[in-house]
C-alpha cells in the first residue's frame, strides 16, 4: 500500500467561525474558527477500501491567537497578511485527514495571502500522519498545498449553547466574541434545512 502524495489536489474550501459551550468540562462561550478543504478524489492506497477515496482536510477548534497577547481574532478580515502554526501540541487547532479507516492527524502552518469579497487565498504546509508509506513528500516532509476559502461567517449551534438561549439580546453578546461591524446585522436561520442552526453572516 503507497500513497502518492502528488495525487491529493485541493478543491475550494470553506472556513467558518463557532461558538462553543460546555458546562460539563467548565467551557463558557467561546470562539473558534474551523476550516473545511474537499480534495479531488484520489487513490489513498489502501487496498481493503473502494478507491478513489473522497475526504476532506479538517481544521477545528482554531485559534488564531495574536502571539503576544494570545486574544482570538475577532475579525475575520484581520486575518490577511498574517501566519499562524495550528497544533495539537499548543492546543491552537486540532486538524485531520481520513483516508479510509485511517485517522490522520496534522499539524500545520497557514498563511492568509489575500481575500477577495469573502475569499481568502491560503498556503497551507502540513504535517501528516499518513499511517501508510508515502512516494514524492517533500524533503521535509510538509505536504504544501495553496487553496482558496469562502469565510461563511459565524455559526451557531444554540440549541448546544445555553448562555446564548438566555441572553436577553443574543446580538449584544455575539458582540462580546466577534467584531459585529463584519457582518450583517441579523441573525438568520442557517440555509441548511438538515440542522438546526442560527447564522450570522459576513460582509464582503
Amino acid at each position: 500500500m503507497t500513497l502518492n502524495v502528488k495525487d491529493i489536489q485541493p478543491l475550494k474550501g470553506q472556513m467558518s467561525c463557532n461558538l462553543w459551550e460546555n458546562p460539563n468540562i467548565n467551557l463558557p462561550l467561546t470562539l473558534y474558527y474551523s476550516i473545511e478543504i474537499p480534495l479531488k478524489p484520489f487513490n489513498s492506497g489502501h487496498d481493503y477500501v473502494d478507491q478513489p477515496t473522497e475526504t476532506s482536510i479538517m481544521l477545528e477548534w482554531i485559534n488564531f491567537a495574536d502571539n503576544t497577547n494570545r486574544i482570538q481574532e475577532t475579525n475575520w478580515k484581520n486575518l490577511v497578511g498574517r501566519q499562524f502554526t495550528l497544533s495539537y501540541e499548543n492546543k491552537t487547532a486540532e486538524g485531520s485527514i481520513y483516508l479510509g479507516t485511517e485517522h490522520c492527524q496534522i499539524n500545520s502552518q497557514i498563511k492568509f495571502l489575500s481575500l477577495s469579497g469573502t475569499t481568502f487565498d491560503v498556503e497551507l504546509s502540513m504535517a501528516i500522519d499518513f499511517n501508510i508509506k508515502t512516494t514524492h513528500l517533500d524533503a521535509d516532509g510538509l505536504l504544501k498545498m495553496k487553496v482558496q476559502l469562502d469565510y461563511d461567517g459565524l455559526r451557531i449551534y444554540h440549541t448546544q449553547l445555553p448562555g446564548f438561549q438566555k441572553a436577553g439580546n443574543q446580538l449584544a453578546l455575539i458582540a462580546n466574541f466577534v467584531n459585529v461591524d463584519v457582518y450583517q446585522s441579523e441573525i438568520t436561520r442557517f440555509d441548511n434545512e438538515n440542522v438546526d442552526w442560527k447564522h450570522l453572516k459576513p460582509i464582503s
